[in-house]
């Protein structure tokens, strides 16, 4: 999670590819994002194969999304 107006990261996630989308639900307490591809090297980088994709929910605590005082 990124917080624009300080330009401070408030969560980062681990991950093995790029986020390829993202959204919260209704009232912000589930964030689900899908990890894949992204295609920006082409389809020549692109490897096919089990476990390249996925799907995650994550539910979002408060103090996850808050934003920080500046340094």
């Amino acid at each position: 999670f990124w917080d624009k107006e300080n330009r401070q990261r408030l969560q980062q996630f681990q991950k093995d590819n790029s986020v390829s989308a993202a959204s919260f639900n209704h009232d912000g307490s589930l964030f689900a994002y899908s990890v894949s591809y992204d295609w920006h090297k082409g389809a020549d980088f692109y490897q096919q194969g089990p476990g390249k994709n996925h799907v995650f929910v994550k539910a979002v605590a408060q103090g996850e999304v808050t934003p920080k005082p500046r340094k």
